[in-house]
């Protein structure tokens, strides 16, 4: 599961970077760098740029529901 959701994660990144280029320069950059809060503050205003943000959410949430990631809420 949480291969499946890495391969997710990598085609949606590659997305975001190809989309970024058509929006601008500056997007593209942004997408390289910060990619999750790029894309939305990006998705926004771009409705291109909201199914690569889609499709890296849901394979977070696909790695956290298989057991991949951890969600700790322990305060020290």
């Amino acid at each position: 599961m949480e291969t499946i959701a890495a391969i997710i994660f990598i085609i949606g990144y590659i997305m975001s970077l190809i989309k970024g280029f058509q929006v601008s320069f500056v997007c593209l950059l942004l997408n390289f760098f910060f990619p999750p809060i790029a894309q939305g503050i990006f998705a926004i205003y771009e409705p291109e740029m909201r199914t690569p943000l889609y499709l890296m959410l849901g394979s977070i949430v696909l790695a956290v529901i298989g057991g991949g990631v951890e969600v700790n809420y322990t305060v020290s």
